[in-house]
């Protein structure tokens, strides 16, 4: 199941005689869903540790094409309130000509926080379970949720969804449209 990913990838690395740090497990398990990619990957990271640890930041420099890497930035630049980061980020995302993997991939990455801002009693192995989602994106919603009102991230989810929809009709807003969405919840970081 997805939220087991990141014990399968650190036992994964035992087996095959390395360390890995939980974050980059994490990292790996959420990003590489086919079990021989992974081995491949753990393998040449493993190489390039040379005996130490696989740390979160040899996963982000060496797994990752520039695209997957840049998103992955964006997207933890969000949920961490880095602004400087996530304009960066988003600067060089626009080049891609279609903005809806960054709607799918930002709707992804906070719905888990409307469901712990939802069910607070609840906890997060109840939103992992009920989600199915992996560890990281779930740590990654808890800290978007310390910088955010629970009532913008909802706006934002609201405002992906029908910039998702608007992206596949003669109403499209692009990059414009999503650059909106993130500002306007960024700017009410710190609110609650």
């Amino acid at each position: 199941p997805p939220w087991k990913r990141k014990e399968w990838v650190s036992s994964l690395a035992r087996r095959m005689g390395a360390s890995i740090a939980g974050d980059a497990a994490a990292i790996l398990g959420e990003m590489i869903d086919d079990p021989g990619e992974l081995r491949s990957e753990l393998e040449k990271l493993a190489q390039y540790a040379d005996g130490e640890p696989i740390t979160e930041e040899m996963v982000r420099q060496l797994s990752f094409d520039e695209g997957a890497g840049r998103m992955l930035a964006f997207l933890d630049g969000f949920c961490l309130g880095r602004f400087g980061e996530v304009i960066e980020r988003l600067d060089g995302m626009k080049k891609e000509e279609s903005v809806l993997p960054a709607v799918t991939a930002l709707y992804n990455r906070i719905r888990p926080a409307l469901y712990l801002s939802l069910f607070p009693n609840k906890g997060g192995d109840w939103v992992g379970l009920v989600l199915q989602i992996k560890d990281y994106p779930l740590r990654m919603s808890r800290e978007a949720l310390r910088r955010y009102p629970a009532k913008a991230l909802t706006e934002l989810s609201l405002g992906l969804l029908a910039l998702s929809w608007k992206e596949k009709t003669a109403l499209a807003e692009g990059w414009l449209g999503f650059e909106a969405l993130v500002a306007r919840c960024m700017g009410r970081s710190g609110e609650k």
